[in-house]
């Protein structure tokens, strides 16, 4: 399909008159994405993927001190790096085009090639590749690793007697579900095999290995054995033998064995088990310690206090707390077995059941069905006292835990009371209960609480946000006293909705604090970061200086303890943004004022390395890929380590600049203005302009060619020859195509007047979704454009407010009362907002060519919305085309549809504003038994 892709569709090449080459769908394959960055303990090896957007990709190693290049691997992924940096573990996967010949050989996918295992020694600079593996696990701190190969590799077997003469002496092995574990230390090469394995887990420290072995008779008998591998401190075989000799079975003859967990000392394991022939089996939960010669069952069925007929339940791994005087699990009730009938399928009804009374739409119940079959609720096991708690129930089904899970006091969460209004009112409605993890008891600590609900990690204080007065509130627990934390500062702690009728969500809060054995948290407002005391005995403290609101910079603090209960504020970085030049930069929360690192770009990935003081960004900008570049703390000087798209120089790339006019009403807007890197003032140039809500703050987003999932790439078209425009939209409450009216013509008049290199007669507009809504919308209201492209649009706000969302099966009616398409109220309060923002009614004032895409696989737009605009505009007999790729979603994910779709609708703007030739399927249209050919591709004479 590519080559013909390549022979049909026709772009002149020097169009412009460029030495440079146009990006287009011929790009996409060559572009490379860095992906799976790895970093040593110290910081100084790092491994990333070089992967191209389709085919094979290299996985490389390299020192970031010198930037020098230690390795390279041809198909290399999954990097796991050894805690002292002496070796480090990656597979090989097959090659691309050696799967892709398989699958249109139609090969099952269980006999495509396995990965190939490879051990890359980081001072020895060697490699050893161990093929046809299954898996591999690494031992977090310790010096051992294990890998699973593919086949079973046993030496000895049993003669079996055969009724056929020549196969009388065949030897054949016992069966099993299982395959070869090789046990290895890469640095001493001590490597041993253990047999008839079907999983496997170290403990954190590496000292002890568990594993399950299966020996199949008419069913998969499984055995749970342990290997104490702390003993083993020289180099011979034979400690390691004798140690694989000596190791423990602490379960056997189970049908069922799984979810194995280690506590994080290492000397404490639990897991599931079960020997029930059910298909839906219930399961006990089983605890071993290394004292222990066997493991044993210390929850099950029968348990005191478990609600009656329940059980442990097989969807939610047993997990220790961080101390390890916990062990917490799931439970469930047990399952009533299907009874077996002698009906036929067609003798059975199947019907669902739709009633006023139901607080979820059956559509949502079905797509929560596999979930609410496996819903799990939250119980722990104290091990000293050996006592069983049952911490969430059917009406307080969500229990969560603090502190590592070491927390006396847990915080539950219910909004069963608020599911009904939850398909009209927005945001949501959450009881909250402190929990209390010894006893299990629970009371209530705050009712219909909309944002926040967080808990102190000590279980002293919760915390949340109240939208209406825009301030952060604490509770204490014990003595039900409530704090107004913030009505003193003066401060906005409210995010900006744009228009959208609902009590505005708080800009967010961060981490927990502990100073001088006083809990805090910090929150933060429109720009500074604040450390709230959910006492309220101190004042609150602003980290940032409250310099963010006076500057317009945006402060963030950028965490650097992943793993850490309570923020230490000093360890931290803070990340600036200047909302009016968009620049980025850090600050150390010592001193606010000091700037690091500033540039015109966006950061991401800003991280510290375990063991050093070695930082890790990248950053990127519309010219600038996002490299790897190391730094220390000191943010002093930076190194950048990768060079990912060098050919990016041959290719007529563009600019962005930040453009700023006044509505037609009045309001100050931004936009972002794409030009091509040719640009030539001198020449007239067509405009495409793309729109959502805001884009302004994204000046530094950098989009490389890849085929679109539903947009256009600014990258792309002003390669070709295009100027592209992105308008922010600022919305008004029950008029949002009024407002996208008033935003994205007075910006295109604002550039129109502005520049005389802007052709007037060829300016297109596109948008998905909500920018899908807005193209429709707007060429209803105007013919100030040569044409649009919309992808999934909503056309008619009374068929789509008593419409389901398919993808979750919710109600869509709170979307358009509450959230983005900001009516404000129902259909029946004012029919006439409804009517106003729907296009469908405006489709005798169209006079614009229109191109729709609408998927029927789409789950947030019912693809009938789409449809009823194509219907519209056929019946009155104007230009529109629809594609529906079958069975793909609301943004295509399906890559042949992509490139599909990126060829059809650049020839679509072509046509219209480079005065290209039509391709056939936009004059002949495609007829279904035409379908899937390809000739709709080409160009009209």
């Amino acid at each position: 399909m590519k080559n013909l892709f390549i022979a049909l569709f026709l772009i002149p090449i020097n169009l412009f008159g460029q030495d440079k080459i146009k990006i287009d769908y011929n790009a996409y394959d060559s572009w490379n994405s860095i992906k799976e960055l790895a970093v040593s303990g110290s910081g100084k090896i790092v491994s990333y993927q070089m992967m191209p957007f389709k085919g094979d990709g290299y996985l490389y190693f390299q020192n970031s001190v010198d930037k020098s290049i230690l390795d390279s691997i041809d198909r290399g992924k999954s990097v796991k790096f050894h805690f002292g940096e002496k070796f480090a573990v990656y597979k090989v996967e097959a090659q691309y085009d050696s799967i892709r010949q398989l699958k249109l050989d139609k090969v099952k996918k269980d006999k495509f090639p396995n990965d190939t295992l490879g051990v890359y020694w980081i001072d020895g600079d060697s490699t050893e590749l161990i093929p046809n593996i299954k898996s591999y696990k690494l031992a977090e701190e310790g010096d051992w690793m294990a890998y699973l190969l593919s086949e079973d590799t046993r030496p000895d077997c049993k003669k079996k007697k055969c009724k056929f003469l020549e196969k009388r002496n065949k030897c054949v092995k016992e069966k099993t579900t299982g395959t070869t574990l090789v046990l290895y230390n890469p640095i001493t090469k001590q490597k041993t095999e253990i047999f008839q394995v079907k999983d496997y887990y170290f403990n954190e420290k590496g000292t002890q290995l568990a594993y399950v072995t299966s020996e199949k008779g008419e069913v998969d008998s499984l055995s749970l054995c342990v290997v104490d591998l702390s003993w083993i401190i020289d180099n011979s075989i034979n400690a390691l033998n004798a140690s694989i000799s000596l190791r423990k079975t602490i379960s056997s003859n189970n049908l069922s064995l799984k979810s194995i967990s280690f506590n994080k000392g290492g000397q404490q394991l639990t897991f599931l088990t079960s020997n029930d022939t059910n298909k839906r089996k219930a399961h006990s939960l089983a605890y071993w310690n290394t004292t222990l010669d066997s493991a044993k069952t210390i929850v099950d069925s029968m348990t005191v206090n478990m609600p009656v007929q329940w059980t442990v339940s097989e969807f939610k791994a047993p997990y220790f707390s961080r101390d390890g005087k916990r062990l917490f699990f799931g439970t469930t009730k047990i399952v009533e077995q299907e009874i077996e009938d002698t009906l036929l399928a067609s003798e059975k009804s199947k019907v669902d059941v739709w009633s006023w009374t139901d607080k979820k739409l059956q559509p949502m119940q079905l797509k929560q069905l596999k979930r609410e079959q496996r819903r799990t609720y939250l119980a722990v096991y104290h091990i000293a006292s050996s006592k069983f708690v049952q911490l969430a129930n059917k009406d307080l089904p969500s229990v969560g835990l603090y502190d590592h899970n070491n927390s006396d006091v847990a915080m539950g969460a219910a909004n069963e009371d608020y599911q009904l209004e939850q398909s009209w009112e927005f945001p949501w409605k959450t009881d909250y209960y402190a929990v209390n993890v010894n006893t299990g008891d629970s009371k209530i600590i705050k009712k219909a609480v909309l944002y926040g609900g967080r808990l102190s990690p000590s279980g002293e204080f919760f915390v949340w946000y109240n939208g209406i007065d825009s301030t952060w509130h604490s509770k204490n627990i014990e003595t039900q006293e409530e704090f107004n934390l913030t009505q003193s500062i003066g401060d906005n702690f409210a995010s900006e909705n744009n228009g959208s009728p609902f009590i505005t969500y708080p800009e967010g809060m961060s981490s927990w604090v502990m100073e001088n054995g006083v809990e805090k948290f910090i929150v933060y407002s429109e720009f500074d970061i604040w450390l709230l005391d959910p006492s309220g005995l101190s004042v609150p403290i602003s980290i940032s200086k409250q310099e963010g609101k006076s500057l317009g910079i945006k402060f963030r603090i950028n965490n650097l303890e992943s793993d850490s209960t309570y923020l230490t504020i000093n360890n931290n970085l803070i990340h600036g943004f200047d909302t009016k030049t968009k620049d980025e930069f850090y600050v150390k929360p010592t001193d606010i004022s000091k700037r690091f690192l500033q540039t015109n770009h966006t950061f991401y990935f800003l991280s510290k390395a375990k063991k050093s003081d070695k930082v890790f960004y990248r950053k990127m900008n519309f010219q600038d890929y996002p490299e790897l570049y190391s730094t220390d703390l000191s943010l002093k000087s930076s190194t950048v380590l990768t060079k990912t798209n060098p050919q990016q120089d041959d290719y007529n790339w563009g600019s962005v600049e930040l453009v700023h006019w006044k509505s037609y009403k009045g309001l100050d807007l931004d936009g972002l203005l794409y030009k091509p890197e040719n640009f030539d003032s001198t020449k007239s140039y067509p405009v495409i302009v793309y729109f959502y809500e805001k884009y302004a703050d994204d000046i530094h987003r950098h989009y490389v060619p890849k085929p679109t999932a539903s947009i256009i790439y600014a990258t792309e078209y002003v390669s070709n020859g295009y100027i592209v425009f992105i308008p922010d939209v600022k919305y008004t409450e029950g008029h949002p195509a009024a407002s996208a009216y008033d935003c994205i013509l007075s910006g295109t008049d604002y550039l129109t007047q502005k520049y005389s290199w802007i052709d007037t007669t060829r300016m297109g507009l596109q948008g998905q979704s909500w920018g899908g809504y807005q193209t429709a919308q707007l060429i209803t209201m105007t013919d100030k454009y040569a044409c649009g492209m919309a992808g999934a649009p909503v056309s008619n706000m009374f068929s789509a407010y008593g419409g389901v969302r398919w993808g979750s099966g919710m109600s869509r009616a709170f979307q358009y009362e509450r959230t983005q398409s900001r009516i404000g109220c129902t259909i029946w309060e004012c029919p006439e907002l409804y009517i106003e923002n729907s296009p469908i009614f405006g489709l005798p004032n169209v006079h614009t060519p229109i191109l729709i895409m609408h998927n029927d696989g789409d789950g947030a737009v019912p693809w009938y919305q789409g449809i009823e605009m194509y219907m519209g505009l056929r019946r009155l007999n104007q230009p529109v085309w629809m594609l529906n790729y079958n069975g793909d979603q609301h943004n295509l994910m399906k890559n042949a549809n992509r490139e599909d779709l990126s060829i059809r609708m650049r020839q679509f703007f072509d046509y219209y504003l480079l005065g290209s030739p039509m391709p056939l399927w936009m004059k002949d249209g495609v007829q279904a038994i035409d379908k899937g050919k390809n000739i709709d591709l080409q160009l009209s004479e």
